[in-house]
């Protein structure tokens, strides 16, 4: 190749990054696996709507001006032939990857149709449903405030998805004994409020996720935030808070893991130190749409 063509081709890679830059790709499929074409994605706050997914699954999404790689945006569905929840990630939050053309640099979504059963047939699947009701009982920006019943949360999340509340808690309940992963076993222990269990088996989700050649941050974060609920639980503070530090590390300004930092700071007797947390937890909460 003469040198004005490999000038040429070095441009062409610099173009090709370059329109890279704010660009997410994102692979959209249901809980069978299968791919999900004619949805629309878009994040919430100032970026904008992608192009319907393809037959394979695949769409972009062009975030805010400013976004950066590690960043972390909200997804929502705004079109879609069907009524379609978040199952992964759970609370539709996921971390920008790099702004590159390298194949493993999209974000796996996975929708799934209200009422459908598939839900409660993957263990992967029942612990997103399990954060879900989790979520409601976790330490609260203002100690004031209590936390929701399991009973009446369970409700919720199931009257959301289209599941029968008892086919729900069975599922939510009988996980910790079949499954062998030690997110997914936690996430049951923590549900079933044995919360010995709970930590320990999140504690070595934490390790695991964080010596994984592939660190994924969304995955650390769910095991360190319900790591710091389980040891909360069992009046563990300090524990409690140096899991939702982890947490903060990978996840930074979010309200749900600062009210439990500042919670937990401020059972272990250091109200100095959990003002500022529960403050910002405050008016992140305030300022949701």
């Amino acid at each position: 190749m003469t040198l004005p063509r490999l000038i040429v081709s070095a441009l062409a890679a610099v173009v090709c990054c370059l329109a890279e830059q704010g660009v997410m790709a994102l692979r959209v499929g249901n809980p069978q696996g299968k791919p999900l074409a004619g949805i629309v994605l878009a994040t919430m706050g100032d970026g904008s709507a992608g192009a319907p997914t393809d037959k394979n699954g695949k769409t972009r999404l062009r975030l805010a001006e400013g976004t950066r790689a590690k960043d972390w945006v909200t997804l929502q569905v705004a079109q879609s032939p069907k009524e379609l929840v978040f199952l992964s990630p759970w609370d539709g939050r996921v971390a920008v990857p790099r702004f590159s053309n390298e194949s493993d640099n999209f974000v796996p979504v996975v929708l799934a149709e209200r009422g459908d059963r598939a839900m409660l047939e993957n263990g992967r699947l029942i612990a997103s449903l399990a954060a879900k009701v989790n979520l409601e009982a976790r330490p609260r920006s203002q100690p004031a405030a209590p936390p929701v019943p399991q009973e009446q949360a369970l409700k919720q999340v199931a009257e959301a998805h289209g599941l029968e509340p008892a086919a729900l808690e069975k599922a939510l309940r009988d996980m910790q004994a079949k499954s062998k992963d030690p997110y997914e076993k936690g996430m049951s222990a923590l549900f079933n409020r044995q919360f010995g269990d709970a930590s320990d088996s999140l504690a070595n989700a934490v390790t695991v996720r964080e010596k994984s050649l592939k660190k994924v941050p969304m995955g650390i974060v769910n095991a360190a935030v319900f790591l710091g609920q389980a040891l909360y639980e069992q009046g563990k503070f300090d524990e409690a808070a140096a899991a939702y530090r982890k947490a903060l590390a990978y996840r930074p300004d979010d309200a749900v893991t600062l009210a439990g930092l500042g919670a937990s700071l401020l059972k272990a007797g250091k109200p100095d130190l959990a003002e500022p947390f529960l403050r910002r937890a405050i008016e992140l909460e305030e300022s949701k749409p």
